[in-house]
């Protein structure tokens, strides 16, 4: 029987700062990807919504593929429904707000800052379909898209860093 070898290559990077004559792209804060220039505003078909939103505070219910401009509270003071699963950080921002399914499908839950994302349906909190940012040059920084069927369901929202945040519920296209 004959054995192959393959053979091993170490590959020492060094960053692009520190190498002579090459440059390295600045970094815009909150930037996903080496700073480019954004010109326009890109919201995705499916997140129109996104574009004019409506004011909301913790408890009220979200209107599916309405913005809204969240208030949220101290992590401490709110109730969830389901404890989320990972417990909010000290100092955090959090909210819960209900909204309706009325066809079955995949909705992407999209937010404008970094929070713990869990939707409730039946007493418990659904699993995650997919999660990923929003797109390049626009207002979107995480998306999370979860498979629902027709009901009442809770967005449960935790360890925000800021007392507001724009979320939108939509149906994945």
């Amino acid at each position: 029987m004959r054995m192959m070898m393959a053979g091993l290559v170490l590959v020492i990077a060094t960053p692009a700062a520190q190498t002579p004559g090459v440059a390295q792209a600045p970094m815009q804060a909150g930037a996903q990807t080496p700073a480019t220039a954004c010109t326009t505003t890109v919201i995705p078909p499916e997140l129109t919504g996104w574009t004019k939103p409506t004011g909301a505070k913790s408890g009220d219910a979200l209107v599916v593929g309405r913005g809204a401009l969240l208030a949220l509270l101290p992590s401490a003071g709110v109730r969830f429904a389901v404890a989320p699963a990972k417990p909010p950080v000290a100092g955090s921002f959090s909210a819960t707000a209900s909204f309706d399914v009325a066809t079955a499908g995949t909705y992407r839950v999209a937010l404008s800052g970094p929070v713990w994302v869990d939707v409730v349906g039946g007493g418990k909190a659904l699993a995650s379909a997919t999660h990923s940012h929003g797109p390049a040059c626009s207002p979107v920084k995480k998306m999370v898209d979860f498979v629902l069927v027709p009901g009442r369901y809770a967005l449960e929202l935790s360890s925000a860093k800021s007392s507001s945040l724009t979320v939108l519920i939509a149906r994945a296209s």
